[in-house]
């Protein structure tokens, strides 16, 4: 064999080549690798930011609903809407400010709020059902059958065929149940506010008979038929169904309502339930309360009240309006925050500043970092309570 030609090195790399291209596209991927991890984590967070702004903002349109409907059918205060005798306390708008603070800012260095307001009116039907008849002893309304939003809302009209005639007991017995308040008005204007005193179990047996609701009058005991107040026997007055709503700041699912106390690290939920009309307590537990909102850490409502003085004066902001102030409030603005369900090491935790916007939240000072925050504010005006308040 030939030997090889001195001074002819022989194909291939070095050692220290292999070394400095390995590590050169050690460094290539990891690069690649860091840029497209931070990607896939920014848009993570993005899209957890959108789905947080997204329930707010369903959360938010849930809220003005029902503000907006507060008084409707109902009234902004028993005390003054009556004109006959008192059967009953009644108030559009019921508001504890800053009830449940230490719920979601145990240590105060959020500087955020947990309202909670207490609202009335028809939030059960869209309608008021005529009265043909009241019993003698005042504790039994028999309905008019033939009125026509009774039809439409208690008859199976929407049967193929349609049965216009029959009564559907689904639907008497889940607007007309135990406890649930009723506004009577009568054809002279005057007003009772009563409460079904039992679930209806029998409905009518035959197309010409009523439906009858028994009810029971706080303060009187049964209605005053037949005398000045109600005369005759109520035939022509009109009975409407009312819901007291309540949204409140509650500890999650599982862990323990503790009202004022601290409950650190707690998972703090909007919720909205029925209230009893004469208790604080759920109406049934039929109707269970429902999160309207998760993780909230700020929940403040301002009513806007019309000054006495009239015309041309400045409306006033009032943070909490007392029982004479309700009949004139004519606006509600609404605050509510929201916040991401986790801390992020790398959002900084940074105190806020007195009169800062709420961008971050710290709920476990033991974990690093901060979560995300997003806050929506709207007003939106109460047209029941400002009709019934500038009669």
């Amino acid at each position: 064999m030939n030997a090889k030609p001195r001074g002819i090195r022989s194909a291939g790399f070095s050692m220290l080549e292999l070394m400095v291209a390995l590590t050169a596209g050690a460094i290539a991927v990891s690069s690649i690798y860091y840029v497209g991890a931070a990607s896939s984590d920014h848009f993570k967070n993005e899209g957890r930011l959108s789905q947080l702004q997204t329930s707010l903002r369903i959360a938010m349109k849930q809220v003005t609903r029902d503000l907006a409907r507060a008084g409707f059918l109902a009234t902004p205060d028993a005390a003054i809407d009556q004109r006959c005798l008192t059967s009953g306390s009644a108030v559009a708008v019921e508001h504890s400010n800053n009830a449940d603070n230490a719920l979601v800012d145990p240590t105060g260095e959020h500087g955020v709020e947990a309202d909670r307001i207490t609202l009335l009116g028809n939030y059960v039907t869209s309608d008021q059902y005529l009265i043909q008849s009241i019993s003698t002893d005042g504790t039994i309304l028999y309905l008019q059958r033939d009125w026509q939003a009774f039809r439409r809302m208690f008859t199976k009209w929407w049967e193929t065929p349609p049965a216009p005639d029959t009564v559907d007991s689904g639907a008497v017995q889940d607007v007309f149940r135990k406890d649930r308040m009723l506004r009577i008005e009568t054809i002279t204007g005057d007003k009772f506010f009563v409460q079904v005193a039992a679930t209806p179990a029998v409905m009518p047996s035959t197309a010409t008979d009523p439906l009858a609701v028994t009810i029971t009058v706080p303060n009187l005991g049964s209605l005053p038929v037949g005398t000045a107040c109600l005369g005759g026997l109520g035939g022509g007055a009109t009975v409407a169904p009312l819901a007291r709503i309540e949204y409140r700041v509650q500890a999650a699912s599982g862990e323990a309502d503790t009202g004022n106390s601290a409950v650190t690290g707690s998972y703090t939920h909007l919720v909205r339930r029925e209230l009893n009309p004469t208790s604080t307590a759920e109406l049934t537990t039929d109707i269970p309360a429902r999160v309207v909102l998760e993780n909230v850490v700020h929940f403040n409502v301002e009513w806007v009240e019309d000054q006495a003085a009239g015309l041309g004066t400045a409306p006033t902001l009032v943070a909490t309006p007392t029982i004479n102030q309700v009949q004139d409030l004519r606006s509600a603005i609404v605050t509510m925050s929201v916040r991401s369900p986790t801390q992020d090491g790398r959002f900084r935790w940074i105190a806020r500043a007195a009169g800062a916007p709420l961008s971050r939240f710290r709920f476990d000072a033991a974990r690093p970092g901060a979560a995300r925050v997003r806050t929506l504010r709207a007003q939106v005006l109460l047209p029941n309570i400002a009709y019934l308040g500038f009669r």
